[in-house]
């Protein structure tokens, strides 16, 4: 898996799923789980939502069983595995089709975001990137009503270039 898939599996012993996602591999127990892995992120994100499920290494060899609203950061450069707990809200927004932002910098935001919309986004001012916020976002909702709201919490300014044959340009300053 490269990107992010969420999965709702009913378990078979004679038919595991085994889902690779970089260095790791995930194995369901009869499960609603999510793996995040995008090759510049450097890590793996996998949480568990219900049943159970397991973190193995490429050749098999168990890691981790995640109980469910259990999140593992597998960190691929340091080879370090960090184990979160995930509030219900969290869970419950992922199932509504929702972007879920708990204390996360603007600029990991706009990344979710580039990729859901298909835009991409500059800093003109660095000081921005480092703004954080919380809440959940339908991802039904527009880009430009998300820069609404995300911008009448803060102070930054936006423009947008847009282009035909590329991605629009999102410019934060």
């Amino acid at each position: 898996l490269t990107g992010e898939a969420y999965f709702e599996v009913t378990h078979r012993d004679d038919f595991p799923l085994l889902v690779k996602a970089g260095d790791l591999v995930v194995r369901d127990l009869g499960t609603t789980f999510n793996i995040k892995a995008y090759p510049g992120d450097h890590y793996i994100e996998t949480s568990l939502v219900e049943g159970e499920a397991d973190i193995l290494t490429e050749n098999g060899s168990p890691i981790l069983a995640l109980k469910p609203g259990e999140s593992a950061m597998y960190f691929s450069d340091d080879k370090k595995m960090e184990l979160r707990s995930i509030a219900d809200n969290v869970l419950s927004a992922w199932r509504d089709g929702k972007f879920v932002i708990r204390d996360q910098r603007l600029e990991d935001i706009f990344k979710e975001l580039s990729r859901w919309y298909g835009i991409e986004f500059r800093f003109e001012n660095d000081r921005l990137r480092d703004y954080r916020f919380t809440g959940n976002i339908k991802k039904t909702t527009t880009a430009q009503h998300v820069l609404k709201m995300l911008k009448t919490t803060t102070n930054f300014n936006y423009r947008i270039i847009e282009s035909i044959d590329k991605p629009d340009i999102v410019v934060v300053y």
